[in-house]
């Protein structure tokens, strides 16, 4: 959700501001390159730290700039507010991808990536449809609000998951595979 959502805003900020065809692709260019250059960042900050933390940190960053978004009354802002935005973003594809990889058994990790990946897909088609029936009677700036709130929820439960159900699963997956190995010689 938090990825296409300037894409999804951007008709209203343009009609609400005033800005051409120039400065709409602008703030999408920059929002886009900040969390290009932010994903390459948080995927190093992975690899040293916990990423369940950096993962909320980007969900509570990014809820907390879409709010920043929707407060927004100037062109500026809006660049710098979709800029920091873009910063939490780019926090979820590196890191919760590679979270997701960690969690599944070596069977079916590519079909659970998959199922993940589709999910994400789904989120997206039910906030563009969401946007787009709730924006005419509530206003985008009160749908930025209600949007931002599921960001808060998420950084709770990425706090909340418990490394020893990892640490569980893995150990399950190698044992399986040590008796289907023994299975194999006998």
């Amino acid at each position: 959700m938090f990825i296409l959502i300037l894409p999804l805003l951007l008709p209203f900020l343009r009609s609400e501001l005033n800005l051409d065809y120039f400065y709409s692709g602008l703030i999408i260019s920059i929002h886009v390159g900040v969390r290009s250059f932010f994903s390459y960042i948080s995927g190093y900050l992975g690899d040293k730290y916990n990423k369940r933390l950096i993962v909320s940190f980007g969900f509570i960053f990014s809820s907390i700039f879409l709010i920043f978004l929707a407060l927004s009354q100037t062109y500026i802002t809006v660049i710098f507010t979709s800029a920091i935005m873009a910063v939490g973003v780019a926090t979820f594809h590196p890191l919760v991808t590679t979270l997701v990889g960690e969690q599944t058994n070596f069977e079916n990790r590519t079909l659970q990536i998959g199922i993940f990946e589709s999910i994400g897909a789904i989120g997206i088609i039910i906030t563009s449809l969401f946007l787009s029936a709730f924006v005419s009677k509530l206003g985008w700036r009160k749908v930025c609000f209600i949007l931002a709130i599921p960001g808060f929820i998420f950084a709770i439960k990425y706090l909340k998951i418990s490394k020893d159900k990892i640490k569980n699963r893995i150990k399950e997956t190698i044992f399986v595979h040590k008796i289907n190995i023994l299975y194999f010689l006998l």
